[in-house]
């Protein structure tokens, strides 16, 4: 589904004469408030390490992490910020992942890679804020048209 396509249903149900040309900013709230009351949307993110470099951007959007993993690896295990923080003052190990934490929009990796890893990122997400096409299935249909509805006659 589409923002045209959802625009078309909300000028059919409000009537021809209502004078509504654009619904961006409702719906791209709709979608956002869909996506933050339970983990509807999922994927898998890739973030390519580099030698020598422990923080990374989060994928974008991200909401909540299931798992990190190196492919054909064990999963990595999740840490406290403050966990990786000691293990980085005790020990300044370089080689595959085999730990992560979280802060700030950011991964950081322990040990530290000492190469190109590619780590797995399996988790929940919002619904971006630009898109071409809603993420959400049919079954979200009558929910975004209702509260694009509600929107607009705040």
């Amino acid at each position: 589904m589409t923002g045209a396509e959802v625009l078309s249903v909300i000028i059919q149900r409000l009537g021809t004469n209502c004078g509504i040309t654009s619904i961006n900013r409702e719906l791209a709230s709709v979608l956002y408030d869909i996506s933050s009351r339970a983990d509807f949307l999922t994927t898998v993110s890739q973030v390519v390490t580099s030698d020598g470099t422990a923080e990374y951007d989060e994928p974008a959007g991200l909401k909540q992490v299931y798992e990190c993993f190196v492919s054909s690896s064990m999963p990595l295990e999740e840490k406290t910020y403050r966990d990786y923080l000691a293990y980085m003052a005790e020990d300044g190990a370089a080689g595959e992942p085999t730990m992560f934490a979280r802060r700030h929009n950011k991964l950081y990796f322990w040990p530290v890679p000492d190469g190109v890893y590619t780590v797995n990122v399996d988790h929940a997400r919002y619904h971006p804020e630009t898109w071409t096409d809603v993420l959400f299935g049919v079954e979200f249909s009558e929910a975004i048209f209702e509260g694009v509805l509600a929107a607009l006659y705040k």
